[in-house]
């Protein structure tokens, strides 16, 4: 596997870091277009072997979180919408809901609600997801982009503290704030 195809199928990808070797018990029924397979991940340090393997591939059906994010839109439907017309075991799959983002620039933010809010809309899981990289990004002309280089170690110790707060929120959901 590589990010680019290579400039035929015989020739090997110049960087090893850069792809991954994929081995199969039997063979791969590929078509065209995204593959997802699932196996066990080796790291291997022999240099003139390659550097990433997975070892036992095979093929995942079914929808990626990925085209299911990008096919979102089509939906039409807030995820509460989508919840109450079915059995109860409706998904958010991508939430920023409790004031999670905001409330980790400062402690006087308060966390909001957010099972009461799911229970009333019948969602039965929702999936908090943190931005890592907020303090570096703007939103401009309907587009996230950076707007700076981040310094060393900037959105690791943010993505913490963005951590630390989704923790907060799930262990202590008394103390937050009705939304």
């Amino acid at each position: 596997m590589m990010a680019e195809p290579g400039c035929c199928q015989g020739c090997v990808p110049n960087n090893p870091l850069a792809v991954i070797e994929v081995t199969a018990d039997r063979p791969l029924k590929l078509g065209n277009g995204a593959v997802r397979v699932t196996g066990a991940l080796h790291v291997e340090s022999d240099p003139e072997g390659w550097r990433y393997q997975i070892h036992g591939a095979e093929l995942v059906p079914g929808l990626s979180r990925r085209a299911m994010l990008a096919a979102s839109p089509l939906f039409c439907l807030p995820a509460t919408a989508i919840a109450q017309a079915t059995d109860g075991t409706a998904v958010d799959t991508h939430s920023h809901a409790g004031n999670l983002i905001r409330a980790s620039y400062s402690s006087r933010i308060a966390l909001l609600d957010v099972a009461t809010p799911m229970r009333e809309g019948g969602l039965s899981v929702t999936c908090l997801a943190i931005v890592g990289d907020s303090s570096i990004i703007s939103s401009k002309s309907g587009r996230i982009r950076p707007v700076r280089e981040p310094h060393p170690g900037e959105l690791y110790d943010f993505s913490k503290v963005q951590f630390a707060k989704l923790h907060e929120l799930a262990v202590e959901p008394q103390q937050v704030v009705p939304g």
